[in-house]
Parts: structure tokens; sequence; C-alpha cells
């Protein structure tokens, strides 16, 4: 009975929890169309739009939402913990990168829930796998040297016959990401429009305030050289970050081969900048602005390669050794 009337008709469900829940609906005046994970999938992907998320970012939930949608059922309000489960069990993912999809797939679920499409968070259980931290390698400053130089001596030939010659500006392109922090993404796609003057800008602080950082005159000149925009585009044109910037790890890591560098990957530039600003006496709170990190995460990750620290303790605890004892005077 809803309102002194009778109604007699089939809920179209098998499940005695769904049947439930579309009675209690129809008994508060709000039954309407379920809708769909796609539907709600792309009202999502339109708010992180319009919000202005990075491009990378925004390709992730894209690339997300696509593989969900053909694992989960069609409506959202079918989705359960016990089907993320399910779908967190079929990605074959090293743990860390698990735990970064697992992240974004409750924030996902966290909008649905605040624009109450759904009642509550079905990832928000989930438990993340276990991950173990990676020890920071920045480069040291002879292994710079050695990859530029290896960068711009191999920039346009062949490193073997069958193999396709390095892009042209690899040299460029290896000296960007040494003098910038820039991840490799950011830096693959990077358009004319944030080189101004000597300058690079790298992002907008929530003040609203923009970062920028100088550059060497030589890269300038070099940047400036480049008629192509984006600055470093894949042979094959494409413009969407991964797959540019997997073409530029290919390139890399026959730099990183031909100079001799173990264990080379990219994103040890960004740490190899963290660690030059500090030895030259940088602030904790500077490197994180260029960093776009929080000051403890650069103080946790990057203060043990600092030999001026270490040679600032050092000083310390040797002049610990002449302090004279105290004597209790009665």
């Amino acid at each position: 009975m809803v309102d002194s009337k009778y109604i007699r008709r089939s809920l179209k469900t098998r499940s005695w929890e769904r049947a439930g829940e579309l009675a209690r609906e129809i008994e508060d005046g709000k039954s309407k169309p379920r809708i769909t994970f796609k539907e709600a999938s792309d009202l999502f992907i339109a708010d992180c739009e319009a919000r202005k998320l990075q491009p990378g970012t925004i390709q992730k939930f894209k690339l997300l939402k696509r593989t969900l949608e053909e694992f989960a059922p069609k409506f959202l309000k079918d989705i359960d913990g016990k089907l993320i489960r399910q779908f967190r069990a079929s990605w074959k993912d090293a743990a860390i990168t698990q735990q970064k999809k697992l992240e974004r797939l409750r924030s996902m679920f966290r909008w649905f829930v605040e624009a109450d499409l759904l009642a509550k968070n079905p990832a928000a259980g989930v438990k993340s796998p276990l991950t173990h931290e990676t020890a920071v390698e920045p480069f040291s400053r002879p292994e710079q040297d050695k990859i530029i130089e290896a960068a711009y001596r191999l920039s346009g030939t062949r490193i073997k016959p069958k193999q396709a010659p390095l892009h042209p500006k690899t040299g460029t392109f290896a000296k960007l990401l040494l003098h910038t922090a820039l991840r490799i993404t950011d830096a693959a796609i990077i358009t004319k429009d944030r080189i101004q003057g000597d300058r690079i800008f790298l992002y907008a602080t929530k003040n609203k305030k923009p970062v920028t950082l100088p550059l060497p005159p030589d890269l300038v000149r070099e940047l400036k050289e480049i008629e192509s925009d984006p600055l470093f585009p894949s042979p094959a044109g494409s413009k969407r970050g991964e797959t540019v910037s997997d073409y530029w790890r290919d390139q890399l890591a026959k730099v990183f081969d031909a100079a001799g560098i173990k264990g080379g990957h990219p994103h040890r530039f960004r740490h190899s900048v963290a660690v030059n600003m500090l030895d030259a006496g940088s602030s904790v709170e500077d490197v994180a602005l260029v960093l776009g990190n929080s000051p403890a995460i650069v103080a946790k990750y990057y203060s043990a390669f600092v030999q001026s620290r270490q040679d600032r303790i050092d000083r310390e605890i040797q002049k610990s050794w002449s302090v004279k004892k105290l004597v209790r005077v009665k």
C-alpha cells in the first residue's frame, strides 16, 4: 500500500535485496530509471575534464572506465564489493601499479556517491596490495655527464643495424629532463607555449601562482630551434601521452645502455634534480616546490643522498667529542 493505494506488479528481479530496495524507492516516491555504469562513468569523465585535471590523469581514468565497463554488469547499482575484488584479481600489473589503479577506482566510486548516483562506495573496503618501497637512486654527477654525452653522440644514428635511428633531439630531451624534473609523460607532450623566454612553466600551485624554472642558455636555444609543436612528437605522430612517453622511454633505454648505466630509467632524472638542488644548498621546501611534492616526502626520500648534509653531521659529531664534562658542585 502506498498512499492508501494497493500496488501489485512485478519488480523484475530475482534478488530479494534489490526487490526491497525498489519497494523502498516506490514508498519514498523516488522510483526512477536505473543509471548504467557507462552513463555514470561518462558523467564522471566529463566532470574530470571540467575540473581541468591533467590530460594524463584523465586518460588513466578513461582506461579504467573502459576495462571496468567490459567486466561489470550493466547497471551501476549492481556493482558491489565482491565484484570489485574480482575485478582487481584480474589485474596483472605490479603491486605499486595495482595500488594506484585501486586509488583511482575508489576516487571514481566516491564521486558516484557524492553525486547521489550510488548509496555507498563498493571499492572503499577493498584492501590495497602489499608494496615494498623502491629505493630512490639518483644518477651520480659522472653518470649524468655520461648520459648527456651519449644522448647527443647517438642522436640521429643507428645503434644497431636493424634498429631505427634515435630521435635527432634525444640529447635535448635528456637535458630537459635533467634540468626540469619533469615526469617523462609531461616532457614528451610539452608544447611551445610552456617555454616562456628563458624559463619553463611547470604547473600552477593551489593558490593559482605559477611555478617556473630558468633554463640553461644552450637548452633554450635548442628548444627554440625545434619547429614541431608539441616539441617531441613520436615518428608516428601520436599525441597520446602514454604512446609518446613509451617511445621516449625506448630512446632513453638505448642511451642508458650505450652510457653503461645499469638500472637506468627516466624517473631517475627527477631524483637527480632533487639531490643536485639539496647538495647545492637548496632548502627542502624549495625542492618540494619544484617537484610538486610535500617537504616531508622530499626529506624522507632525498636527504640521505646529500653529501653536504652528511659532512655537516660529521662536523657536529666531531664537535661533541671535545665538549667538556659538567662537574656537579656540592
